[in-house]
């Protein structure tokens, strides 16, 4: 998603007959694709798959944690930020501003009811504009900014109590034979994989298919109790209870999670802010064009391109927020790593690496 263009209002097109590159800046100005990107969330990436293979041996620091000059690469969804791509922006915004203002002048009329117009638009309209693009960019932030943080707790205790059910079951399970023990684990495994690096789409669809990893589970512990009731007196139901409990947690916030994975702003949230941007950046342009000031005055050549850097990186910062899986500003992933990483690492001790490495 190139979120540093501006926006091109011809992307109502329908999305197949889009450009590659359009179709990444889509889902911001088309509600049909926006709605698509969202529900299907296929670059969903809650861990980092590279870190969660180390099954075995003591964990360092770069094994979980990826370093900075990693974590943050130079992509067309985090060019915006660059200091030379503001900077780039800014040099564009004062080199340009001479030609659109001699253009404007020579195609819109200067007469002297020309400044009551002027009058208007900074008396008037401008602040108008202004109390609104504040009041929307407020609200705009607030709403991008929880569910941010929402879905990163949610995540991060969803990976914590997924990682205590696998030591629970670990344990609960020691007693079995392979033939119980090991599919028991499995779909505990294939759990955090689903969490880590599987898309929306792939989740929803095993829930909705029974093909639910949990539901699995549940059938396999019904038989691992069948099994220790058989070969001892003393009752496991106690034990049983809890880990169905503990199931019972994870489904509630496995369906918390799926839910505010959808909660993308619509398209014409973004379209508005645009406006806003654009209203604002040419009640500027049509006073500096009425105004007898030379075109190529340092202050007000420094002005335009300072709004127009500005616009745009507000532009772009509420578009980053508004995906929480790509960009800058996204899930952080090393409390997560750590979970599905101890997870993975005792059912591995439980069944043997071997094993681990094949699931």
């Amino acid at each position: 998603m190139h979120s540093w263009c501006l926006p091109c209002w011809s992307l109502n097109i329908a999305g197949d007959l889009l450009p590659k590159r359009l179709r990444k800046l889509a889902p911001f100005f088309d509600d049909t694709i926006s709605r698509e990107v969202s529900g299907n969330r296929e670059n969903r990436i809650y861990a980092n798959a590279t870190k969660l293979r180390h099954l075995s041996g003591p964990i360092t620091r770069d094994q979980l944690i990826t370093p900075p000059q990693e974590a943050f690469r130079v992509t067309p969804d985090t060019v915006w930020i660059t200091i030379p791509f503001r900077v780039s922006v800014l040099c564009l915004g004062y080199l340009v501003f001479p030609s659109l203002i001699e253009g404007l002048r020579g195609a819109l009329p200067i007469a002297e009811a020309s400044v009551n117009d002027v009058t208007a638009v900074t008396s008037e309209f401008a602040p108008a504009i202004s109390l609104l693009y504040g009041a929307w960019l407020g609200l705009t932030f607030n709403i991008l900014e929880e569910r941010l943080g929402k879905l990163q707790r949610t995540a991060t205790i969803e990976s914590a109590r997924l990682c205590t059910l696998c030591e629970r079951s670990a344990l609960f399970a020691s007693e079995a034979p392979a033939s119980i023990c090991v599919p028991l684990l499995q779909c505990l495994f294939e759990q955090t994989t689903m969490l880590a690096v599987q898309s929306r789409e792939e989740e929803i669809l095993s829930v909705a298919n029974s093909n639910s990893i949990y539901w699995n589970y549940r059938c396999t512990l019904r038989e691992l109790d069948a099994y220790l009731t058989s070969k001892s007196s003393t009752s496991k139901e106690g034990e049983l209870l809890a880990l169905h409990d503990a199931v019972d947690e994870l489904v509630a916030m496995r369906a918390t999670r799926l839910s505010m994975e959808t909660k993308s702003l619509p398209a014409a949230h973004f379209a508005i802010l645009a406006i806003f941007s654009l209203q604002l950046l040419a009640c500027f342009v049509y006073v500096c064009v009425q105004s007898p000031v030379p075109a190529t005055d340092p202050p007000l050549r420094v002005a335009f391109s300072l709004f127009t850097a500005v616009y745009l990186l507000v532009f772009n910062f509420a578009v980053d927020l508004n995906d929480p899986f790509r960009g800058n500003y996204q899930i952080r992933r090393t409390a997560i790593n750590a979970n599905l990483l101890a997870a993975r690492r005792r059912i591995a001790e439980t069944v043997g690496e071997e094993q681990a490495i094949v699931w």
